[in-house]
């Protein structure tokens, strides 16, 4: 992204790969046809967007279409999630404590529900 008035550029390299074939009475594919990036941190103006693209010529393997969509101010979910482990950590970990403290405390009862060996 190159800002119109500055002349500021924000750039970023992203690989598409995805190979397929048939060997050996089998098919096979490795990669991702379709990959998603995120620039964070551009301030306000007006952009234009510059794109280079580069494959290896390969006569057997035509690309009829690319498309780019690109999306202002996208949600990322990515550290809510975060923060939704961080929070259930300390519960699982006071869990773990209070039921190994709760054996202990019955280890030498005649009455106690947990099976010792």
């Amino acid at each position: 992204m190159v800002n119109t008035v500055t002349g500021e550029e924000f750039s970023m390299q992203k690989g598409v790969e995805y190979y397929s074939g048939y060997t050996d009475g089998e098919s096979w594919s490795e990669g991702s046809a379709s990959e998603t990036a995120y620039i964070t941190n551009i301030p306000a103006g007006t952009y234009f967007l510059q794109m280079e693209g580069t494959r290896e010529y390969t006569a057997a393997y035509k690309i009829n279409n690319f498309s780019v969509k690109v999306v202002y101010d996208a949600a990322h979910y990515r550290n809510f999630w975060f923060a939704v482990l961080l929070v259930l950590i300390w519960p699982l970990v006071n869990y773990l404590i209070s039921s190994q403290r709760e054996k202990n405390r019955w280890d030498n009862s005649p009455f106690s529900n947990y099976k010792t060996e």
